[in-house]
């Protein structure tokens, strides 16, 4: 049955070929413009590439940072190379601090952004990568209450992850991209359940479960990606000229989607019960 809904419902084309058209915002605000201008490309690292400008070279030492962390090749730095995606500094104007656009297949990250926000930032959108390489996209075909579930998840799948690659990094001795997080309006929140959830239980997919859950107990938060996610999918239905889907997502959905960057997975129970 989830294998059914992920052929069916919401298996994307290989990026660059998605056809999602708004970008997944970190942290998102109710105002975000969606900015299709890509950079210049020397502002771009692409996989495989090597880095010809400073703009480059600062990316490639963040992706570095990140393999650090893992013991055996990370997961969404390989979800990254598999993609082909541009990963960008930008000074467009935009008030989220980063984006995934599957559309032109690429990440912008604000060029202001200082280090601990840039690479918290950036585990977030690579966390969108590697949830697009295991099919997980809105879809037309879906019901638009449905899709906006689909998008919470995404979300909380995604700060979650960002939160844990934040500690991991502290624990390293590193504090700036776990600081990063507990200043960003509308998000501390999260950082501080699965600091909670690692000094009671000391078990990271524990805390990853909570930190998820903690992303839906935000009234705004889920708000702004609803508000975001049923504009995209109306857009997106007058654009190709579709009537409106009422496919729904099946019990135990997604468990498919909430696995830590080990392969193990950890409990998003909250995003099967939710209901806006």
């Amino acid at each position: 049955m989830i294998a059914r809904a992920v052929a069916l419902l919401l298996l994307c084309l290989p990026a660059p070929l998605a056809r999602a058209s708004s970008p997944f915002h970190a942290t998102l605000s109710p105002n975000a413009a969606t900015v299709h201008e890509a950079p210049a490309d020397a502002s771009c690292l692409r996989p495989g590439a090597p880095a010809t400008s400073p703009d480059a070279a600062a990316l490639a030492a963040l992706l570095g940072r990140i393999e650090d962390l893992a013991p055996q090749p990370d997961l969404l730095i390989a979800a990254w190379h598999g993609s082909g995606a541009a990963l960008c500094l930008s000074d467009e104007p935009m008030e989220a601090r980063g984006y995934f656009e599957p559309l032109s297949n690429r990440i912008v990250l604000r060029r202001d952004l200082p280090e601990g926000a840039r690479f918290a930032i950036l585990i977030h959108e690579l966390r969108h990568v590697e949830q697009l390489s295991r099919g997980f996209c809105p879809t037309p075909a879906l019901d638009m209450q449905e899709a906006a579930r689909l998008v919470f998840g995404m979300e909380a799948d995604a700060q979650a992850i960002a939160t844990l690659y934040a500690w991991q990094l502290r624990e390293r001795g590193d504090p700036s991209a776990w600081d990063a997080l507990t200043r960003i309006e509308h998000y501390e929140d999260i950082t501080g359940r699965f600091a909670d959830a690692m000094a009671e239980q000391g078990d990271i997919g524990i805390a990853t479960a909570l930190a998820f859950d903690q992303w839906y107990q935000n009234d705004w938060r889920v708000e702004a990606y609803y508000i975001s996610s049923c504009s995209d999918h109306l857009d997106r239905l007058e654009a190709e000229k579709r009537l409106p889907g009422y496919e729904t997502l099946p019990q135990g959905f997604f468990a498919q989607l909430c696995h830590l960057p080990s392969g193990r997975p950890y409990d998003c129970g909250i995003a099967e019960r939710f209901r806006r």
